[in-house]
Formats: C-alpha cells, structure tokens, sequence
C-alpha cells in the first residue's frame, strides 16, 4: 500500500525486493480506497491470508510516525503486518499487533520473524491473537472510556424550556 511515484519508496521497495522471504512475493498497490477494495485485498474470513508488509515514505526514518490509519483497515480485517521500526510510542502502542522487523530492508529479516512467517500454525495464533487484541482495544467504547469521555449515566438535565425560554 502507499505510492511508489516518490524516488525514496521505490528505493525502499526495491530493497524489500531482494529480501529472500519476500523475492517474487511483494505486490505493491495504491488503489485500494473502498471497503470493496479492502475486502478484496485483505479478504476477512479468508481460509488463506495475505502477510502485509508496511514501511514508511523515507526507509531510513526508523522514529517516523506509524501508518495508524491504513494498519487499521488491516487489522481491523485479520491481517498480519510486518512493519519497518517506528516511533517509540506507536511501537509499544501496536507491539502485540504489528510485527516489527529491525532488519527490515535487509536481504534477510531476523530469524523471529522469519520463524513465525514460515511455521503457518504460529502465524495463525499470532494473527488471531492480533485481530482480538485490535478489536477489543479499538472498539469505540473502549476508546472513549479510556479518555474519560465515556459516561454510561445519563447526565443530569440541568436546563429546562423555562429556563431557556429566559435567555434572550
């Protein structure tokens, strides 16, 4: 996902071209901007899945911001995600969510990564473990709980009709 036209992500992509998991394997797009074009890429109840591979617009920007918005149409879809490193707090953040590769532009990704990509049993475990952890900790209720914006009371009505009525 995301646009090669810039010359720095052709560069990353080709680099990501020559790791040994992914030669053969990598299919780049920007065209996905529906929930048709989501399902149809990250299908969600598909017996076989896609691994999704994320890296940011300049390759050697380990402590860029993490794409939070298209990670959220993955996860949200059970996707696996690989990502290059990013901010410190977004990491830890999506730390149980997101695989994050130290050696992500490298001709061979670090042997955690490459074990759980090649044992489909762990990868399924992962990826179920992720898509649950995602949903529970981004359901919306939650979020607004979280930030104290959630209130399950109703809020005690404090203005009447007369009292507005009053109010010129």
């Amino acid at each position: 996902m995301g646009r090669l036209a810039l010359s720095e992500r052709r560069a990353c992509y080709a680099a990501l071209e020559r790791n040994e998991l992914l030669k053969g394997r990598l299919a780049q797009r920007y065209d996905v901007w529906t929930d048709a074009a989501w399902d149809a890429v990250a299908p969600p109840c598909a017996s076989r899945r896609n691994v999704f591979v994320n890296f940011h617009k300049r390759c050697d920007d380990d402590g860029a911001p993490l794409e939070v918005v298209r990670l959220a149409q993955l996860l949200s879809r059970g996707a696996v995600v690989v990502s290059q490193r990013a901010h410190a707090a977004d990491m830890e953040d999506y730390a149980d969510l997101v695989l994050f590769e130290p050696d992500f532009f490298a001709e061979a990704w670090s042997p955690r990564t490459a074990a759980l990509l090649g044992d489909a049993t762990a990868l399924e475990a992962f990826r179920a473990r992720a898509a649950a952890t995602f949903e529970a900790r981004f359901d919306p209720r939650a979020i607004l709980e979280r930030a104290g914006a959630w209130n399950a009371t109703a809020a005690p009505r404090t203005a009447t009709a007369a009292s507005c009525a009053s109010v010129k």
